[in-house]
């Protein structure tokens, strides 16, 4: 006998037992009582045991009875507790969604999108996972991140994106700097500062960006430092060791011995961009996405 017809004639069965009535069982489960009764004796066949004792005025459960319903009330409890979290899990209000971000992401964008997604999906379940914006098309490729906020542009034909925003660039320099109380400082300036940049595990694919947007206005830099932390270049700035380069979000992640200062002369600024497999299905997802585009986060 299949599963889903054994389900099926257990809860009717449960139902006959708390209503201790054919009639009043078979009003509630909304079928006539010949076919109530054909029910019953199917599952009492598939036992082996006789489940009830019907008489003209009453129905009583045998003692084989009692055990079969104690043992199985708690079956159709999970069954239905089940469909129902089946259910949310199609329509995205459960499940689990695991997200990559970069450095940059990670002070106001990423955060208030997943506070927002909590407060209206709290069931699902959210991983926050630092991965470098080179890593990030990978993974998403592979499926092991489902959403990726990272540094543009996109060139994956497997790989969707929306951009969030675009960021014009800062100068990153101490407090105590003749640059600090600058207006802004022209790009040509920068061939003449030592820069501390990320390194080439984490970094790589921002400070590519930075160097071709720097090339363009003829403007080359020199590295002598090149660190993964960015709590660490902070603190090799601050110390005088040299300056950096961060996009326009981080300026109010920057201790205070730092000063942040626009730099003029560039053609554009750095993507950021969220992105995912053009090939998912997961409807939490996709009701992510819609949050991220309906909200303006």
């Amino acid at each position: 006998m299949a599963r889903a017809e054994s389900i099926g004639l257990l809860d009717t069965f449960i139902v006959v037992a708390e209503e201790l009535s054919f009639r009043r069982a078979a009003a509630r489960l909304n079928i006539d009582q010949s076919a109530l009764t054909r029910r019953i004796q199917k599952l009492e066949n598939q036992v082996g045991v006789q489940l009830l004792v019907r008489s003209t005025h009453n129905v009583r459960l045998t003692d084989a009875g009692l055990y079969f319903l104690e043992a199985n009330c708690s079956v159709i409890d999970r069954y239905m507790s089940s469909i129902k979290r089946a259910r949310s899990v199609s329509e995205g209000l459960y499940g689990h969604l695991s997200i990559g971000y970069m450095n940059f992401a990670g002070v106001d964008l990423l955060p208030r999108a997943v506070k927002a997604f909590r407060e209206s999906f709290p069931d699902v379940l959210i991983s926050l996972l630092y991965v470098p914006s080179q890593l990030q098309q990978i993974q998403l490729s592979r499926n092991e991140i489902d959403i990726g906020y990272t540094i543009g542009p996109i060139q994956n034909q497997d790989i969707d994106f929306v951009t969030l925003r675009q960021e014009d660039l800062f100068l990153i320099v101490p407090a105590a700097s003749s640059l600090a109380n600058r207006p802004f400082v022209p790009a040509s300036t920068i061939n003449s500062l030592k820069f501390i940049m990320g390194d080439d595990d984490e970094w790589s694919f921002y400070r590519w960006k930075i160097e071709s947007l720097l090339r363009e206005s003829n403007v080359s830099l020199e590295i002598v430092w090149k660190i993964s932390n960015i709590t660490a270049i902070f603190g090799m700035v601050s110390a005088g060791c040299g300056v950096t380069i961060l996009p326009e979000c981080m300026k109010h992640a920057i201790p205070s011995s730092l000063v942040s200062v626009p730099i003029t002369g560039l053609s554009q600024g750095i993507e950021i961009q969220i992105a995912w497999s053009r090939t998912t299905h997961s409807s939490h997802i996709h009701k992510f996405l819609s949050l991220i585009k309906d909200t303006d986060l």
